[in-house]
């Protein structure tokens, strides 16, 4: 059972980008017609949020997908995801950074951001031509 709330600000902690426990999963025998007791749920530290919006260079909207790269200092995979911009994700809240990738034009990286729980923050990208 994976336990989380992401309109409450708790994300899905499967994937090493949203994990800030440094606890792995526990896991929990339940069985059919018997309850289970004694069980805690943790949905460890509440997230904070940001809003990605792309631009080209003269301030026009990009319709096109964009890849997302995540990466934390301490984490040794990556975290991808595709999206549509405008794009809102909820991100762990502790020092990161991200990278856009959009055909047509060059990669993008964002410098290192930290975020507060509960935080929101618009992060506008501009892409520049090739």
């Amino acid at each position: 059972m994976d336990a989380f709330n992401e309109s409450d600000g708790f994300p899905y902690n499967f994937f090493a980008f949203f994990n800030q426990s440094g606890r792995s999963a526990t896991k929990i025998e339940v069985k059919a017609g018997a309850p289970a007791s004694d069980v805690l749920i943790n949905l460890g530290q509440k997230a904070a949020k940001i809003t990605i919006t792309l631009t080209d260079a003269d301030g026009v909207p990009i319709k096109k997908s964009m890849g997302l790269t995540f990466s934390r200092d301490e984490m040794i995979d990556i975290y991808k995801q595709s999206a549509a911009a405008p794009y809102t994700m909820l991100v762990p809240c502790v020092p990161f950074s991200f990278s856009v990738e959009v055909e047509g034009y060059p990669l993008w990286r964002s410098e290192r951001i930290t975020l507060q729980a509960g935080d929101m923050r618009d992060i506008p990208v501009k892409l520049q031509t090739k």
